[in-house]
């Protein structure tokens, strides 16, 4: 399987003396949804994923990034546990919020690429509150380059953003 993580906006803090994400701190899960079939409701609750999740400010060769896992306590200082399924290990600024995109097995031609593209994103949605949305699109789009190697450009990850959503995944939490 072809995979790119593509770092939108990280560039951006590079050197910009970023004084982190706003999110560091220990949460506690308070909902868990999954729709595998859409993306206009939340679907149905998701058991044994993490109770809590820890996030941190990190250092990522010279740019700072956000990074989640999961805790079994409020009390755990280095959390180990998964995230339930969403993908939180390295997000940067991207969209108004912290995230990542990921483009998956690219095929066709530059004028007809169908691809999978994975957007997850972390946003503040009003006092301790956070959301993390995870959204999984697949179609086709004309794109500059259909292919995942060293010459792709951002233009697939951007496309892949208008691509029908097919999955979604959230998770609501509050600050402790």
């Amino acid at each position: 399987m072809k995979t790119r993580w593509i770092w939108l906006g990280m560039a951006l803090v590079a050197g910009c003396g970023d004084s982190g994400s706003g999110f560091a701190g220990i949460y506690m899960v308070t909902s868990h949804s999954k729709n595998d079939t859409a993306c206009d409701s939340p679907g149905q609750p998701v058991t044994g994923g993490p109770t809590f999740i820890r996030f941190k400010d990190q250092d990522f060769l010279g740019v700072s990034i956000l990074s989640g896992r999961g805790c079994a306590s409020a009390a755990e200082t280095e959390c180990t546990g998964s995230t339930g399924g969403i993908s939180i290990g390295f997000l940067g600024p991207i969209d108004g919020a912290y995230g990542s995109d990921a483009v998956f097995n690219p095929t066709g031609t530059k004028e007809a690429c169908t691809f999978n593209h994975v957007g997850t994103r972390v946003r503040h949605t009003g006092g301790k509150n956070v959301e993390i949305r995870e959204e999984e699109r697949q179609g086709t789009r004309a794109v500059k380059i259909c292919d995942i190697g060293a010459e792709v450009d951002d233009n697939l990850s951007e496309e892949g953003r208008t691509l029908p959503c097919k999955k979604l995944e959230v998770m609501t939490l509050i600050e402790l």
